[in-house]
């Protein structure tokens, strides 16, 4: 197995556009993503992926300006264009024959800065929604199948939190998760 790892942090599966990220606002989408964006083809092309994984949704969840207006997930136009960037996104992953792992994503709870409440992203009614979506694709494309990471981050003993894996509240130390890197790899050779 050859892995190929290409991460566009913080940039999600949508279209690069105005994009309030963690209480900062990015009218122009956040910095690097078109490039990673407009990279993707190229890597698809250049190694002819069996199985592409996409893993993480932070800024899928984010507000985005659509239509001249703030948007989030939940509210109707807004899953209404999510899903069909998804799709798109899911399209884009496997026009060399690919087929596509869309993992779910467990909550997030990251770090505030002093005198900073909690951030929109961190709101587990977004992340459940996110995560419905995902199933929907998967329900709907051939390509594309789902994988319910957040259910296992969600049951390791000391809870989906635990900072002994994920220190940040978002990211997850796989180094300190061998039972989530089997739960991968299973999804991968399924």
């Amino acid at each position: 197995v050859h892995v190929e790892y290409s991460a566009g942090v913080g940039c999600g599966t949508t279209g690069v556009g105005a994009v309030k990220y963690l209480g900062e606002q990015f009218d122009n989408g956040r910095p690097g993503c078109f490039e990673w964006a407009d990279n993707l083809p190229r890597i698809l092309a250049r190694f002819r992926p069996q199985v592409v994984v996409v893993a993480g949704g932070l800024a899928n969840i984010s507000d985005h300006r659509i239509d001249g207006r703030w948007q989030h997930i939940g509210e109707l136009d807004y899953d209404a264009w999510l899903l069909q960037q998804m799709r798109d996104f899911a399209a884009a992953m496997s026009v060399t024959g690919a087929h596509v792992v869309w993992l779910t994503n467990p909550d997030v709870d990251v770090p505030n800065p002093p005198g900073v409440g909690s951030f929109p992203e961190e709101d587990p009614q977004r992340m459940a929604r996110y995560n419905e979506l995902i199933g929907q694709l998967a329900d709907e494309l051939a390509a594309v199948d789902t994988a319910d990471l957040a259910t296992v981050v969600q049951e390791r003993p000391g809870g989906q939190f635990d900072s002994t894996f994920r220190p940040d509240g978002a990211h997850i130390l796989l180094t300190e998760a061998p039972d989530v890197v089997e739960f991968i790899a299973d999804a991968i050779v399924k």
